[in-house]
């Protein structure tokens, strides 16, 4: 759980949101993340009973959202914005990528008064040029540039749970007690003793065999397969902590990867998980930890 005081300064802002069930999906999304700023900017149907069905167990944020008549009004007391599109424009906006978003982050909520504001454009048409310039950055989400169109609550949903993230490892660093001298000196000694071992590994490199054929290091590498039964933002790591896979899995798009296992998994919506398949063997997860529709746990070999 990260702390409420720096998610409070999130919020996010629909224009002109003409499906009621996007509205309500959105609200779903951004409580599964834990955040609860909702916006709605001049919306075409709403209240509605469709909304409230879609919000699902987020119907407390739809009853405490604020409706603007004007996206300007909305964004009074904002310290630093975003406007979220899917297409390129000719005029020059400084853009951002999501993966690229947790620098500015960082540096925006060690702010006491940020008030951070999300934008997301109409289902059709998206923002408008007038709009984006009240923004401080245009945000796209990296897609496919064959198909890159995305559902508004899905855009809302993979924006939060990247900011979720950010949060998560800035309060986490926030808890780090701070480094003494004493522990300066020994990081010190550690750093000279490492420097020895290394050149005297080096010495010894002369004495391993030279060709490939003569000698190899074969990494344990596995194939994990994801199938879902509906949308399901997912993320997984591998044992040496590096990020295999960062993107949403649906029924008719499984995550296949390859990898040195044990895989650390997240999965957003736990509850569109079909089948795990470790080198093509059905996989049974034992240990996890489940908040809410997030559930997280490892896969690992249990053939050796």
């Amino acid at each position: 759980m990260f702390d409420s005081s720096l998610k409070n300064k999130i919020e996010f802002i629909l224009v002109e949101p003409s499906h009621p069930g996007n509205i309500g999906a959105s609200a779903r999304a951004i409580k599964n993340m834990g955040f609860k700023n909702l916006s709605l900017i001049n919306p075409k149907d709403f209240p509605n009973d469709e909304s409230f069905y879609r919000a699902k167990g987020a119907k407390d944020i739809l009853e405490n959202v604020k409706i603007y008549q004007d996206l300007t009004d909305s964004l009074k007391d904002a310290t630093l914005i975003f406007g979220t599109s899917a297409r390129t424009r000719t005029i020059p906006w400084p853009t951002k990528t999501s993966s690229e978003l947790t620098k500015i982050l960082k540096t925006a909520l060690e702010n006491i008064n940020t008030k951070i504001c999300f934008v997301f454009g109409r289902e059709i048409s998206g923002l408008t040029n007038e709009e984006l310039q009240l923004c401080d950055y245009h945000l796209k989400i990296p897609t496919d540039e064959s198909f890159s169109s995305l559902n508004l609550s899905h855009a809302v949903q993979i924006i939060s749970y990247v900011i979720k993230m950010e949060i998560e490892t800035e309060s986490q660093e926030s808890l780090l007690p701070p480094v003494t001298a004493p522990q300066i000196d020994s990081s010190e000694t550690q750093i000279d003793e490492t420097l020895e071992m290394e050149t005297e590994t080096e010495s010894q490199e002369s004495l391993l065999p030279s060709t490939v054929d003569e000698f190899f290091i074969e990494e344990n590498f596995m194939n994990l397969t994801i199938i879902y039964s509906g949308l399901c933002w997912t993320e997984i790591f591998d044992a040496n902590g590096e990020r295999l896979f960062f993107g949403l899995g649906d029924q008719d798009r499984e995550v296949n990867i390859d990898g040195v296992p044990p895989f650390d998994v997240m999965l957003g919506a736990a509850d569109n998980l079909l089948e795990i398949k470790l080198e093509g063997r059905e996989y049974n997860v034992v240990d996890s930890i489940r908040r809410g529709e997030v559930l997280r746990f490892k896969v690992v070999d249990d053939q050796i």
